[in-house]
């Protein structure tokens, strides 16, 4: 998102409720289940985006915002 840590946080609770409702209706059509997961995978990339944030602004150890950054950078790419 790009706009604060709490708007990071926000965006990744609705994106990982979308993704465990999606996953849910999968049902018995499994060759789906892995398109349904996506949603938590980027619900997981906004989490990960505001401890990078976080980071930035000095609240979080500079250990955990690295992993964080490039957990980051993993998702992304």
């Amino acid at each position: 998102m790009c706009f604060s840590p709490q708007a990071d946080v926000v965006g990744g609770l609705v994106i990982c409720a979308i993704g465990v409702d999606a996953v849910r209706h999968v049902g018995q059509r499994r060759e789906f289940l892995a398109l349904a997961w996506i949603p938590l995978l980027l619900g997981a990339h906004q989490f990960i985006e505001a401890l990078v944030w976080l980071w930035l602004q000095g609240h979080v150890p500079r250990g955990i915002g690295h992993i964080a950054l490039w957990a980051y950078l993993l998702i992304a790419f």
